[in-house]
């Protein structure tokens, strides 16, 4: 239901409020973890750990094993069990000062595994979202000067020719609508790569 849906979302944004910027992309890559976990191992995921416990692993950085035993909510058989997957998420994810910016956590997310070399189709399994989405963060670092729209999108002269020529001829900058452009391309063209491609423009 909504409702609760909008309870989730609040709860979800006064944890993250808790960490500090430096670790916002680290406690959002962890969070992602414990989903892929719980579904991999059928339980809910609180069964695996607490937010509390992921903001601390996001704030102290636990390098080994033994460093996690310190961590709250984290017994032997926890760490045992999902100890090497988040050493390894922790270790992915050094700070960067390109992800020292205005955008969302979960925007930050997606441009790290970028930086880890991971394309859009991998990132979109890897956080178990929609490929339009990781297209819609693209599109927002692209808009905010982080990234620019070759480093995620493979087109050749030819193609972006071609969608530059449809946006002029429909006046996709001045009304920000794809569609008509998508359409009129035969729908060529993902939505969400047409999407960088306008936000480099505008």
């Amino acid at each position: 239901p909504p409702s609760e849906r909008k309870g989730k979302a609040r709860r979800e944004s006064s944890s993250a409020s808790k960490v500090s910027q430096a670790n916002q992309v680290l406690f959002e890559a962890l969070r992602s973890l414990r989903s892929r976990l719980a579904s991999e191992g059928k339980v809910a995921p609180y069964v695996i750990c607490h937010d509390r416990t992921l903001i601390e692993l996001a704030e102290k950085r636990p390098a080994t094993e033994d460093a996690l035993h310190g961590i709250t909510g984290l017994g032997a058989s926890k760490v045992k069990r999902y100890g090497k997957a988040l050493l390894t998420t922790i270790n992915g994810f050094k700070p960067n000062p390109l992800l020292n910016n205005r955008l969302s956590p979960s925007v930050n997310l997606t441009l790290a595994l970028h930086l880890q070399g991971l394309d859009a189709e991998r990132i979109a399994a890897e956080r178990g979202i929609e490929h339009g989405t990781v297209w819609g963060h693209f599109a927002e670092a692209i808009e905010a000067g982080i990234l620019e729209a070759g480093q995620v999108i493979a087109l050749d002269e030819t193609e972006l020719d071609e969608i530059h020529a449809a946006f002029e001829c429909l006046n996709t900058l001045e009304t920000g609508k794809l569609g008509p452009a998508h359409a009129s391309l035969g729908g060529r063209y993902d939505f969400g790569l047409l999407k960088c491609v306008l936000a480099e423009l505008t």
